[in-house]
């Protein structure tokens, strides 16, 4: 132990310093936002800020937690937003510091993390403190954290960071005889972890320590019977600390547009076949398709798969597995996958690129171990014979692209090209075995290493946040009345995050979720197609915002969604609505019919109607003195978990086939009280302090 100890701080000092290195853009610049280079947006500042705000400015002026989700689409579940993050911890780091050096500083520390977990992982599997150092710098400094980083994609990151500590806990459970139980229960624990940060991951993570459990558990023969009771208790156990948000899911995907996603929906942004060149050369494009690890990299996987073909068979299987159903719907497999439980809820298969880096990390940890090792017979010809293989691929293909391809960068080319003949060159010179293996392992370690940073530091483009979060904020000082009011852009006029910034809630909005009654009732009130899925409501059909879709703008309809402001991007061919004026190339409209957030209508007319007398509002609570008879109209959607108390007794809603919530009133003056108490919610986190307990009496007394 004495003789390891100082080699294992070097390695830790390494680590640190590579993951310095990788984040290095971060780091320098804390208060700026990532974007892919001349992205026009980032989800950083359309979702994730507008959540932290909204969380802020909810416990600060009222002193709630929000569940209902104000800003946009005319109010959602916040609460079954896989977005929200409220029940992760560290993402409270936004209440405390400004969010944008926040979210940095977390994108930082889960790089830390994830390379430290996949790190840990080798260690455990027998790999050398060598090879596991390379094994986790090639995980981390993957191309594809820049690229999800430049998109903005803080809870997707934060939730995949956490996938080598969930493998190196699946393993325990096949290796520890005597504590099998406990680890089973907290490789549950940490997948419902993983779905409490972001939902869309539990299936990719849970899906891969399923089956690496189940090898593993092969491997050392243990009983068939205590693999399925080790699964039920991890089941278990993910179901009880995911439950805050996988009850209000389950409650919410059925009342979505998300339940009815077809092939071609979840297909969206299937890598293409050409774009698996993007492994060898790190080419500018959609970012989704972001596959970069280099030469290096695979001469590796290939190097260790050569040299223990049975002990890596799984990776590569994991590696082929992700490769394909990246190819989403290029491929005759896809419709087949696509209808299986849960992965019917999934779009972009290219994000399941993570489990190919990550197989690929460990296989090139192994080839490194290898190399040290000394590798002899037919693994030393097939391996050579590999490595000449690749060479002459990238050689061609590099030389045809910076010919033919005239929309690539010949810098990325170049890059390829140059750091992929170095690790060519480097393999066949590691072969020989004339070098000793510390320095094939700094070689290699230098090659990747600069490799990835460079393909990595290509993809960031750093901007002032807070020129950012003053974008059109002319608009919003204009839209900014004090009355509650809300606007509506065909064409994303006025940014999510600057209308979070000033409270300013929208009938429009850009979120993964959306209630299925609301979009057709939208789509009604502006002539605006919204049969296919998009994440935005309106859908922009050429992907450009700015360019000009029909609509037919109903100014009643959107005036009961209390639209008062009507923005745009382009002059709106309406008689019905009121030029006012026009900021910054946004035409600014108002709805004359526009009606207030609450009123009374006559039940057998609908056009005749008055004001409440009062109405105090906050995300989960709506008190409003109103006068009868008729029938009161809130104008915010039906949804369950939403009970109404009229003088003080719960009353059910008033049924009229309506999005927006209602109950009848006799005659006379009523106090009306709209409440958000959703089980689902507070079941949800009584389940989770129940599997927390459960996690610690098995960890302190089995």
């Amino acid at each position: 132990m004495s003789e390891r100890h100082p080699v294992d701080r070097v390695h830790v000092l390494l680590f640190v310093c590579a993951a310095v290195i990788l984040a290095f853009p971060l780091i320098t610049h804390p208060f700026s936002v990532a974007f892919y280079p001349e992205a026009a947006y980032s989800d950083l500042l359309i979702t994730h800020w507008p959540n932290a705000e909204l969380l802020r400015s909810s416990i600060r002026t009222w002193g709630q937690i929000p569940l209902w989700n104000p800003l946009v689409l005319s109010g959602s579940p916040f609460a079954a937003d896989p977005l929200a993050g409220i029940w992760y911890m560290p993402l409270w780091l936004a209440q405390v510091i400004p969010a944008v050096p926040a979210f940095n500083l977390l994108f930082v520390v889960h790089l830390i993390l994830t390379g430290w977990g996949l790190f840990q992982f080798m260690k455990e599997h027998e790999s050398g403190s060598w090879g596991a150092l390379l094994a986790a710098v090639a995980w981390m400094g993957g191309a594809k954290w820049s690229a999800h980083i430049a998109l903005g994609h803080v809870t997707l990151v934060l939730a995949v960071a956490w996938t080598p500590w969930l493998l190196l806990i699946a393993g325990r459970i096949g290796r520890d005889d005597e504590h099998w139980m406990r680890w089973s229960a907290v490789g549950g624990g940490l997948l419902g972890l993983i779905a409490l940060i972001d939902p869309r991951w539990v299936v990719p993570a849970g899906f891969v320590a399923a089956a690496y459990a189940w090898w593993i558990c092969e491997q050392h023969m243990v009983d068939r019977k205590q693999i399925i009771i080790a699964g039920g208790i991890s089941a278990g156990m993910a179901f009880l600390i995911s439950a805050p948000i996988s009850l209000p899911l389950l409650q919410c995907v059925p009342l979505s547009t998300r339940a009815s996603l077809s092939s071609v929906e979840q297909g969206y942004l299937s890598l293409p076949w050409v774009g698996l060149l993007g492994l060898l050369f790190p080419v500018s494009g959609q970012p989704e398709w972001t596959a970069y690890v280099g030469s290096g990299f695979l001469l590796l996987s290939l190097v260790s798969l050569l040299s223990h073909p049975r002990r890596q068979a799984f990776w590569a299987g994991l590696m082929l597995f992700a490769l394909v159903f990246a190819l989403g719907e290029n491929t005759l497999l896809f419709p087949l996958l696509s209808r299986l439980p849960a992965l019917n809820l999934l779009r972009v298969p290219p994000r399941l690129l993570f489990l190919f880096m990550l197989g690929g990390a460990i296989l090139a940890g192994g080839g490194l171990d290898a190399l040290q090792q000394g590798i002899t017979g037919k693994a030393v010809f097939w391996s050579r014979l590999g490595t000449a293989g690749l060479g002459a691929v990238v050689l061609l293909m590099g030389g045809f692209l910076l010919i033919q391809a005239e929309t690539l960068s010949s810098a990325a080319l170049l890059a390829g090209l140059g750091f992929g003949g170095a690790s060519i060159v480097w393999c066949f010179v590691s072969l020989t075995g004339n070098v000793d293996g510390r320095t094939a392992a700094y070689g290699w370690l230098v090659i990747i290493s600069l490799d990835l940073a460079v393909a990595g530091s290509r993809l960031l483009e750093l901007r002032s946040g807070v020129e950012l979060l003053n974008d059109r904020t002319e608009i919003a000082e204009v839209l900014d009345t004090g009355d509650l009011q809300r606007s509506f852009s065909p064409s994303y006029s006025l940014p999510q995050q600057t209308a979070a910034r000033y409270g300013i809630q929208m009938a429009d909005g850009v979120s993964p979720m959306q209630l299925d009654s609301y979009v057709a009732f939208l789509s009604e009130a502006t002539g605006i197609d919204m049969d296919a899925y998009s994440v935005t409501v309106p859908p922009f059909p050429s992907g450009d915002p700015t360019e000009p879709i029909d609509v037919e703008l109903d100014t009643e309809m959107l005036g009961r969604l209390n639209v008062a402001w009507i923005l745009a991007d382009y002059p709106l061919d309406s008689a019905d609505i009121l030029f006012e004026t026009q900021i910054d190339g946004v035409w600014v409209y108002t709805n004359p019919d526009v009606r207030p957030r609450a009123w009374v209508e006559e039940a057998e007319d609908e056009e005749t109607w008055w004001a409440v007398d009062t109405l105090e509002w906050s995300p989960n609570r709506i008190d409003i003195t109103a006068r009868g008879p008729g029938r009161l109209v809130l104008s915010e959607m039906v949804y369950p978990g939403w009970s109404i108390l009229v003088d003080g007794v719960e009353t059910d809603p008033a049924e009229d086939g309506s999005p927006l919530r209602a109950v009848d009133l006799d005659e006379g003056i009523h106090t009306v009280q709209f409440l958000f108490r959703p089980v689902t919610v507070y079941l949800g986190a009584g389940l989770m302090v129940l599997g927390l307990a459960v996690l610690v009496w098995l960890w302190r007394y089995r």
